[in-house]
């Protein structure tokens, strides 16, 4: 959800913003370090997690959820990329 309210809502971008999806980033990463075995699930996950996102990002910026893309447009290497932030 945060990737896309950076990317769709570019005017309320803040640092809160980024330090939040770096933050979340960072205990994705630690958790596949802790026990590499989730990683392999990390794909099976994805989808269903966008979904969930999608709608939640539509509520809680108050767009409409076509605003949205129905497929995920993040690749998972970007989603785990450090310094990734969507343009």
């Amino acid at each position: 959800m945060h990737l896309l309210k950076w990317k769709y809502q570019t005017h309320k971008r803040s640092s809160s913003w980024e330090i939040s999806i770096r933050g979340h980033r960072e205990r994705i990463l630690d958790q596949f370090e802790e026990s590499p075995s989730l990683k392999r699930h990390f794909d099976l996950v994805l989808d269903k997690a966008y979904k969930r996102a999608r709608t939640q990002a539509s509520i809680e910026t108050s767009l409409d959820i076509s605003t949205f893309p129905v497929i995920n447009p993040f690749l998972k290497e970007k989603i785990l990329e450090k310094n990734f932030l969507p343009k």
